[in-house]
């Protein structure tokens, strides 16, 4: 590994940052740093210089995009040949304090230097931190006990010990109170609006009423259970009771927590008028809280659910965004009157999350495990959060807004111009970068303003969030006034 030991001067003009990119530029292009030596870790290289990690990150992430290095997973950084020693690359952005760009001329970029896209999927989730060790010792101490802890078809309803560890687990993070044999456990939010309209079926009519942007899988999935949907707008507070109470619709599911996509949080007045809602019509309530453990600088938000505990509120929740993709594990929470239902036909169903699976989660969730990892990842991703908002900051100097933050694992742009996001889009992905917009997520077609990017952090790194930025800033500058 080569070591750096650039002069950087916090009395100059320049950022940091730039100063460190700069000098490892020169020392590429002046060859004193040959091609495919082995530059510090990030972390190696802030301790030396007294500087924080996020500064050599950005220092990195511009030489990256910039053809200077290389990143190779689990491997780190590389320097890459450099053609023309002469050439000088494009540093776009404010510095010296001046709002007029500087702008060089780009260097010939190798071709293995071409980057991968970017993706800034909203559904990603960090796997990398995963605790892949502890779980292969729980699955490993649960394969050896006794067989038929696990070997035969289990409970319909789910492990009744990992549902008393849910139960334990919901009551003090999210303030909901409920009891084990209300808990149902299934494999994903669709799963679970699959069974509440087999249990629902016609005593609250066919009507549904959601939240107009929403999330799209779960319209279909109860479409294809014979419902039609009411759409009912959002205001800055959560979705507008007073069309809810217009509406046909008895049922209504609401994502108050976290609104997908907007990033929304129900407020208590609005909060209050809903439960008023659910009592006068005597409706139903779906309460998906989808991401409720990820909540940043701010005050943790009790869920609906836990203002009207045993009413009539179908809590759902899912553990997926702190497991692993192919782990899926969600539940749901059963009002008495449903639950009833569910017991006379349970015993035609079988759980769709392995046994297995259910047992070792169980164990993560006895012996501590569970609290920890959930600590950690919610550290994890607020780091994540914060660099995106930073990012955003740096790049475009408040010609883009940030909204939906404080939680959950995806934020959205708002941008000062009047191009359709198709073509921002279609940018983006020439720039390398793939983002993703709310279109889908309207039943009715919406004003074209309406129609924000939303940027995914989960599954990217703090470089890779950087570098995606950047390369956002390239790709847009010509479209923002």
């Amino acid at each position: 590994m080569f070591d750096l030991m650039p002069h950087l001067d916090d009395k100059k003009s320049e950022p940091l940052y730039i100063q460190l990119y700069e000098y490892i530029r020169s020392e590429i292009i002046a060859r004193r740093i040959k091609a495919n030596i082995k530059l510090p870790s990030t972390r190696t290289l802030a301790a030396c210089l007294r500087i924080s990690r996020s500064t050599v990150e950005m220092a990195y992430t511009m030489l990256l995009s910039e053809g200077y290095i290389i990143s190779k997973h689990r491997s780190g950084y590389y320097t890459l040949k450099v053609e023309n020693a002469t050439d000088h690359p494009i540093l776009s952005g404010s510095v010296s304090g001046s709002s007029e760009p500087i702008h060089r001329k780009p260097p010939a970029v190798p071709s293995e230097a071409h980057h991968s896209v970017i993706d800034f999927l909203p559904s990603q989730i960090d796997t990398d931190h995963f605790p892949i060790n502890l779980w292969r010792k729980l699955t490993i101490e649960v394969l050896d006990g006794s067989p038929a802890d696990w070997i035969h078809y289990g409970d319909p309803q789910g492990e009744s010990g990992l549902r008393e560890e849910l139960e334990n687990y919901l009551r003090h993070s999210r303030g909901v109170l409920t009891r084990p044999e209300a808990i149902v456990i299934r494999s994903g939010a669709q799963s679970s609006i699959q069974l509440i309209c087999h249990l629902i079926g016609g005593q609250y009519g066919r009507r549904v009423a959601m939240e107009d942007p929403g999330y799209s899988k779960v319209r279909r999935a109860f479409q294809f259970g014979g419902f039609e949907i009411d759409p009912i707008s959002l205001e800055s507070d959560g979705l507008n009771v007073e069309q809810l109470y217009a509406s046909q619709a008895r049922i209504v599911y609401v994502t108050p927590s976290h609104q997908f996509p907007t990033g929304t949080v129900m407020s208590m007045d609005k909060k209050r008028n809903l439960l008023q809602w659910m009592h006068d019509v005597r409706g139903l309530v779906i309460e998906d809280d989808y991401d409720g453990e990820f909540r940043y600088h701010s005050r943790p938000v009790p869920a609906l659910h836990g203002l009207a505990p045993y009413s009539g509120i179908i809590y759902l929740g899912t553990l997926s965004k702190a497991l692993l993709p192919s782990i899926r594990v969600s539940y749901c929470i059963l009002p008495e009157p449903l639950l009833t239902a569910w017991k006379r036909i349970s015993a035609a169903y079988d759980c769709p999350v392995s046994r297995l699976h259910q047992i070792t989660l169980e164990r993560l969730f006895s012996q501590g495990h569970w609290g920890r990892h959930i600590r950690k990842m919610r550290t994890l991703y607020q780091k994540k959060h914060d660099a995106l908002i930073q990012a955003v900051k740096i790049q475009f100097n408040n010609k883009i807004r940030v909204t939906g933050i404080h939680a959950g694992l995806h934020l959205n742009l708002k941008l000062d111009t009047a191009t359709d996001i198709r073509q921002l889009a279609a940018a983006a992905e020439a720039h390398g970068v793939r983002i993703y917009h709310t279109e889908k997520t309207w039943f009715q077609s919406p004003p074209a303003h309406e129609l924000q990017p939303i940027l995914g952090f989960g599954g990217l790194s703090i470089c890779a969030i950087q570098e995606g930025v950047l390369r956002l800033r390239k790709a847009w500058a010509p479209f923002l006034t």
